[in-house]
Formats: structure tokens, sequence, C-alpha cells
């Protein structure tokens, strides 16, 4: 079955005066890394306030493309070994994305400090600023091979017993209003997104598996998609995330599924009846003349893919489920005054 979403030019016209721009503030720590650098530059394109969140201005400049390189630009100066230098930059953001890595040649107290206290140290930060949004939300880019007790250098090496605490933790640190999602690669490389199918899973069950290695510029999106794709009741996800060498590459489109794929089963059966039983508000501020999007219907995540087709579009609605009329089931989209029909 097949997803086609339809958005009227003249009621989107219509509300050209009454959209309400994105209060997000979204920060990414490690923005200068090979990771954190295409974090950074999707959610650019998407056009939400970003700070990034670097150790030496110069990098940023190369990296980030910022003039100034300072408050000014997004850009703060700061060290997630040292607490009481992450507050300005957590000041106001009500999600945080975080891409700090270290080798696996540091010392054991360097991978310490930064692995698993500097994780720490920057979700205390985001969950007890002064003025904390009622909502947040911490993506964690971690690692796969944590389930080994002792990890060779090849799979990551005793950097990995730093990340699983970390991972642990955050897990750990929910409270009412915050959303944690843990990706775990399995291998990264720096070609271009959207060539492989991705396949997602849990406890390095794929660790032995012979898969290509996952493109970073493709954890960039899915961390992303995850971040765009939040809601209230969603439970925490923590899972691993591996390439195929072959199967239709995952698009943007198939994103919202493959994190419901990404869930424990009870944990997507919990999460659909939430989703039913509630209308949920997407506030964006673009606006096209015409957009149509094709997307694979999948029925414990409809809401997900209904909600990806907006958000890429930039629009403004409120979803809600009208009675099934002659055996399909018809959606409107609420205060645009245009009719958004459509399973088939």
């Amino acid at each position: 079955r097949t997803l086609t979403a339809f958005v009227c030019a003249a009621a989107l016209a219509a509300q050209v005066g009454a959209v309400e721009l994105s209060s997000d503030v979204v920060l990414v720590t490690g923005a200068t890394g090979r990771t954190g650098s295409l974090i950074y530059s999707q959610l650019k394109q998407l056009g939400v306030t970003v700070r990034a969140l670097v150790r030496n201005v110069a990098t940023a400049r190369e990296v980030l493309g910022c003039n100034v390189c300072d408050a000014s630009d997004g850009v703060y100066v700061g060290d997630v070994t040292n607490a009481t230098s992450l507050g300005p930059a957590v000041d106001g953001a009500s999600a945080l994305f975080i891409a700090v890595g270290i080798g696996g040649s540091a010392s054991p107290e360097r991978m310490q400090a930064v692995e698993f206290d500097g994780v720490k140290n920057q979700v205390a930060a985001l969950a007890t600023q002064r003025n904390s949004p009622a909502r947040l939300f911490v993506a964690l880019v971690s690692s796969m091979g944590t389930t080994i007790p002792s990890p060779p250098a090849a799979v990551g090496g005793s950097v990995l017993h730093y990340k699983l605490n970390a991972e642990a933790f955050l897990s750990s640190s929910e409270r009412q209003g915050m959303h944690t999602v843990i990706i775990k690669p399995c291998g990264l490389g720096d070609g271009n997104a959207s060539r492989a199918k991705l396949l997602v899973g849990h406890d390095d069950a794929m660790l032995n598996m012979k898969l290509g290695v996952v493109q970073r510029a493709d954890v960039a999106r899915l961390v992303v998609a995850a971040w765009q794709n939040d809601a209230p009741n969603l439970p925490p996800l923590r899972f691993d995330l591996c390439a195929a060498n072959s199967g239709t590459p995952t698009a943007d489109e198939d994103l919202p599924a493959l994190l419901d794929e990404a869930k424990w089963p009870w944990q997507r059966k919990a999460s659909l009846g939430s989703q039913q039983a509630e209308k949920r508000r997407w506030v964006t501020h673009d606006r096209t003349d015409f957009a149509r999007v094709d997307a694979a219907f999948i029925e414990e995540s409809y809401f997900m893919s209904i909600v990806a087709v907006a958000k890429r579009h930039r629009i403004v609605f409120e979803l809600g489920l009208d009675a099934t009329v002659g055996g399909e089931a018809l959606l409107r989209l609420d205060g645009l005054g245009c009719p958004f029909v459509a399973l088939r």
C-alpha cells in the first residue's frame, strides 16, 4: 500500500502570516569531528537553530565554515571533560547530539574522562539548565562491540568499556519529558549517504556477519530523523546499525520505519497504541507550492511516515485520523483548510 501526501498551495498561502517558527535550539558536541560535522550540517540545512561545541576555533572555521565563530555564530568553545564550560552552549537547548569520541590509543584515564564522564557532564548540563524546556532529546553516537568482555583493538578495544558505561548512564538518566536515542554503528566509513540498505539490531548480533561499514553520513541522517520524529511517550532507543552488502538503499522516507524496527517488539506495540490515541502538532517554517511524497505504508509506523513527509516539506499541521470511509482510511490536515487524504 502506498502513502501519498498532497498539500494545497492556497491553504499554505493563507497561513503565511500565522506560521510559527520552530523555537528548538539544538546542540551538537564533537561538531568538528567526522560524524558530528555531518550532523551539524544536516541540522543547518533543516533551518533549525543549531549550536556547535568545539575545542578549537580555527578547526571550527575550517570544518563548519563559520565566520566569527563565537556565540553569535552558534559556536561555543568548551570541553566535555570540564562541566563548567558547558553552561553557555546548553542554555536554552532542547536537544543534544553527542558525537564526541576518542581513539583507542588514549590512556584509560582519558578514555573515561571523555567517553563516560564527558557524557555524564553533557547530559547533566542539559537537564539542569535554569530554564530547561519541558521536552528534551538526547542522542548518543556510540559503537557496536560493547557486549564483548575484552574487545580486540580491531573491534574497538578497551574504549568500548567506557562507551558501554555511558550508554548505561544515558539509559538510566531519562526523566519525564526526556527522550534518549543511542545509535551503535558497526563500523564507519566516509562515503556518501543513501547508497546501502541499513540494518538495525541489538546486542551485537550482527557483529560477526559479513556486512558493510555504515557511512557516517547515514548515521547523521538517521540520528537527525530520530530527533525529527521525536514525540511524547516514545520509548528510549538503543540499537546497532549496520549496512547490508546488497539490497535497495534506505531512502530518507524509509527512516521512520527503520527507527520503528529498532524498537523491541513490546515497545513497538506500546508506542503504536500511544500514537493512535493522540493528535500531534509539528511546527515547521518553510512553504512549498505543492508537495508530493510516496513512502511505503507500514501499519505500525504510519503516523511516523506521515510526520516524515510533513517535516521534509516544512508544513505546520495537526494530524488526526478520520473515520473510515468506504473501506479506506482518510487523514485530515487540520488548520489549513486543505484535505490530507490518503491511504490507498
